[in-house]
């Protein structure tokens, strides 16, 4: 008898194909590449597809651009999420960079670091709350990017990884995390922690020649099936297109 394992769709159809239909419900994924990658635009998909197509409720924490950039990168894409930020709550925005400046504005004494893994945990909680996290509501985080709060001790990476996982996984939540790969080590930026995660994509941009191609590694994702070799794709006026399928 098989395991009957609920998938979330990455909003790429090509790539749902090669994952079994996506990713299992209540993992925690890693998205790493170089700038230029496309770690966002894929967050975009997943975010767009959750909203339109899944009908779930998305959290969004981004971290190196303002929310309204956001939205922007979002409708050239074809992919405009504007509307879910009306009428019924669907989409809940954590920007750090507002967070930060209200931080700028407190006193010494209450001021708090928005960049502290604590802060963080505390103002998702808060969004759990107000979804419906514990009536069971089909949610989805999505944090653009997590290098952020590794930049200032990237040696602790797996624990402050270990901790929001520890503290924010719930059964219904399926998590994307974004993360810059660091040049010096070949590998994802903050040691350890796609040990902690359970699937993790690397996005790379390749010389070839006079030109630059990307390829996508599905590096590993717990209870998948994975191809074992690199996927090379697009990014189009409609995002990330997969330029053909593994046999």
């Amino acid at each position: 008898m098989s395991l009957r394992i609920k998938r979330i769709s990455t909003g790429i159809p090509e790539l749902d194909l090669l994952i079994e239909g996506g990713f299992p419900e209540g993992s925690w994924i890693m998205i790493s590449g170089m700038p230029g990658t496309g770690k966002t635009i894929f967050a975009i998909h997943f975010i767009y597809n959750s909203l339109a197509v899944d009908n779930a409720k998305v959290i969004v924490v981004t971290t190196e651009q303002e929310f309204g950039d956001y939205l922007l990168q979002a409708k050239r894409l074809n992919m405009d999420i504007s509307p879910w930020l009306r009428g019924e709550k669907k989409l809940y925005i954590i920007d750090l960079f507002h967070l930060a400046k209200r931080a700028r504005e407190m006193s010494k004494e209450v001021r708090v670091d928005p960049l502290d893994i604590p802060v963080l945990v505390d103002s998702v909680r808060r969004a759990y709350k107000e979804l419906g996290v514990d009536k069971g509501e089909d949610i989805r985080l999505v944090i653009d990017s997590i290098s952020a709060f590794y930049a200032r001790a990237p040696v602790k990476a797996r624990s402050m990884t270990y901790e929001l996982k520890l503290r924010l996984h719930r059964r219904n939540v399926t998590t994307l995390l974004t993360s810059q790969f660091a040049v010096t080590t070949r590998g994802t930026f903050g040691y350890g922690a796609e040990h902690i995660v359970d699937g993790v994509i690397e996005l790379e941009l390749v010389e070839e020649g006079n030109e630059l191609r990307r390829y996508m590694w599905i590096k590993k994702l717990r209870m998948t099936k994975i191809p074992l070799k690199r996927i090379p794709f697009d990014i189009t006026d409609e995002g990330i297109r997969l330029e053909e399928l593994p046999s």
